[in-house]
């Protein structure tokens, strides 16, 4: 269960980012580490995978392991993130970034990372560290309902396109067909 949690954000500049996920080679976690060396003054608060990932020495990233994401996690991430960012160059339908949008967190992602087009999501720039680091910042150090826009629309997403009803409904529509 993923209940609507993040209702306030952070100051501008003291929001922070989140990431959720191993460092399995299509994360990309070497485009995230250039990403994070350019903005010094963003703190990236990542959970999952290795400490011992180049990502996990930077100064601004602080890493934990495996949690369960539950509700009290989510509360926790709520109140100590203000928007969930993924990499990924080839990464079907991560679920982390629909339990983030479910919970309220916007957001923003490369195309890779499953979803394309910029909706529902924020789109990161592929291929260009500088322009992906200045596109976090702006987001980040822009006004509050920005993130908050794309929270309540994210999460009306989840509650009506991007849960098990519709999934299932879709699955059996397409399969009744060959029965």
């Amino acid at each position: 269960h993923y209940p609507f949690m993040k209702t306030v954000f952070n100051e501008p500049h003291l929001r922070r980012l989140l990431y959720i996920g191993s460092e399995t080679h299509y994360k990309n976690l070497s485009y995230m580490t250039e990403i994070m060396k350019l903005i010094p003054d963003v703190q990236l608060y990542r959970y999952g995978g290795s400490s011992e990932h180049p990502l996990s020495h930077l100064p601004n990233v602080r890493t934990t392991g495996n949690v369960t994401l539950n509700s009290e996690m989510g509360r926790h991430l709520c109140n100590a993130c203000d928007l969930m960012i993924n990499v990924s160059i080839s990464d079907a339908n991560p679920t982390t970034l629909l339990e983030c949008s479910s919970w309220g967190i916007p957001v923003a992602c490369t195309p890779g990372s499953g979803y394309y087009g910029g909706d529902p999501f924020f789109e990161i720039p592929e291929s260009n560290a500088v322009l992906a680091a200045q596109f976090i910042k702006n987001l980040l150090r822009g006004p509050d309902d920005v993130l908050y826009k794309a929270s309540i629309k994210n999460r009306a997403l989840m509650q009506t396109e991007y849960n098990w009803e519709v999934f299932c409904t879709k699955i059996w529509n397409k399969l009744s067909q060959y029965l």
